[in-house]
């Protein structure tokens, strides 16, 4: 099952960043994480940096639970020269895996402001 992270990368003014390299680590390690850049495709990237934010700085990552061993996996975002960490690719709800995808809503995460992740209007 696939699982997704979409967000916008802002510099410190809030001004967002075009064409910016992502690198996707699983944390606390330099072991690149295996990410999707669709729902659909079938090419997996285990190469740093797996993704560039768009032309309007938005960034959309996919992970797939066939590839990883423990679902409670995080991994840090590295976009420029800021890092995020501790990102949860698979969300739980009363220990069950929550699949964004089947949220009403969009799922956002800001990664200048970790603690801002929105699915369907609610904070997690």
């Amino acid at each position: 099952m696939r699982y997704n992270i979409q967000g916008i990368a802002r510099d410190s003014y809030g001004i967002v960043s075009p064409d910016e390299d992502i690198s996707i680590y699983i944390n606390n390690t330099e072991t690149c994480a295996v990410v999707y850049t669709t729902e659909e495709s079938s090419a997996a990237i285990d190469v740093c940096p797996q993704i560039q934010t768009d032309e309007k700085g938005i960034f959309n990552i996919w992970f797939d639970s066939d590839d990883y061993v423990d679902l409670t996996t995080t991994v840090d975002l590295e976009i420029g020269s800021d890092t995020v960490e501790n990102i949860k690719p698979f969300k739980f709800v009363d220990n069950k895996v929550l699949n964004t995808t089947n949220v009403e809503g969009e799922s956002v995460y800001d990664a200048y402001n970790p603690e801002f992740i929105e699915i369907d209007g609610g904070s997690f």
